[in-house]
């Protein structure tokens, strides 16, 4: 809403002797055997408001709690942050965020 980006969709993987046997959406309907792996991967709720305008600070701080990759900084919200020390380019994410929003 308001400029934010779509949700995701749940996802189901089932893992038998390390292979993928069921990679899929919502549900399966499949007997498991001991030894296998289900992996679910729930989805996310759509955002509010453009990613480009989300305090830098708060990226790098989900950047350094993992919760997203340095690329997902860089690609979604704008920020660019140093691979090493996590310390934002203050520089190179303003002309980042000036070229995304002249794109849109």
């Amino acid at each position: 809403m308001d400029g934010g980006l779509e949700g995701s969709c749940n996802h189901i993987v089932v893992l038998r002797n390390e292979k993928p046997i069921c990679d899929g959406g919502r549900a399966f309907n499949m007997r498991l055997l001991k030894g296998d792996i289900v992996s679910i991967r729930s989805g996310g709720g759509g955002g509010w408001g453009s990613p480009l305008e989300r305090d830098p600070k708060l990226v790098q701080l989900d950047v350094k709690n993992r919760y997203i990759s340095l690329e997902l900084a860089s690609e979604v919200y704008g920020v660019v942050l140093d691979p090493v020390a996590l310390e934002i380019n203050w520089t190179a994410t303003e002309e980042l965020r000036r070229m995304r929003e002249a794109r849109r």
